[in-house]
């Protein structure tokens, strides 16, 4: 299925900050609630705890945030670093990531250490050559770890290529605004995932952009253009 694109007029050189609304506001604050409720505390909560805080920027800080960690993590590689990493991606995402705290007896019966290592190994050294392949292994690998839909999948894996891949090589993150407005599909596969990252790719080259920078852009411009 080939995605027809909006048309943008400039991208950024840099990557700008989610739109500050009552939606993200919403979301990103009941989700630092009930991490909070299950005894999850990370640094990174203080970004929204400040009075008349812009969420835009805020989550724009806490994607830096979440970088510096994983750039710290590759180089010292604890267990406590590992889930707050995991942890602090689910607070960016938002609230429709609570399944994974609140299904099946919470998130010690969901998660997979071992597994989360398994697919970060896998996105760290995912490059052009081997993308269909590795996202097939990660597909399968995704499985073990319950209560999570590719939605938050895709927001783990496009933070750990862009900070610690080793070919420069980005998965873009495929959320219901970016799956409802540009495949028409509320529940995408990961067939749909594998198109949507190549279409991605060639998008963002012929824009003379980043994959990154495109998809924010994309997120910006459904948001602001709703029907």
């Amino acid at each position: 299925m080939a995605i027809e694109f909006p048309y943008i007029k400039n991208f950024p050189n840099k990557i700008n900050p989610l739109e500050d609304s009552d939606r993200l506001r919403l979301s990103i604050s009941k989700m630092k609630t009930l991490q909070k409720k299950r005894n999850i505390e990370i640094p990174l909560h203080s970004f929204i705890s400040k009075e008349n805080v812009d969420f835009g920027i805020a989550t724009l800080s806490i994607e830096e945030g979440i970088g510096e960690r994983i750039i710290f993590f590759l180089k010292n590689k604890n267990k406590e670093n590992f889930e707050e990493i995991f942890h602090s991606i689910q607070f960016w995402g938002g609230i429709t990531g609570r399944n994974i705290y609140v299904k099946n007896g919470g998130f010690e019966n969901n998660f997979s250490l071992e597994t989360y290592k398994a697919i970060i190994e896998i996105t760290t050294n995912i490059n052009q050559e081997t993308c269909k392949a590795d996202l097939k292994k990660v597909e399968l690998l995704s499985k073990q770890i319950k209560n999570i839909g590719i939605s938050f999948t895709t927001k783990h894996l496009s933070f750990w290529t862009r900070f610690a891949n080793k070919h420069n090589f980005i998965l873009p993150v495929l959320d219901s605004t970016l799956s409802l407005n540009l495949m028409y599909k509320c529940n995408p596969t990961w067939n749909d995932y594998r198109q949507y990252v190549k279409q991605m790719q060639i998008e963002a080259s012929s824009n003379n952009t980043t994959v990154t920078i495109l998809e924010r852009e994309l997120y910006n411009y459904f948001n602001n253009n709703k029907k």
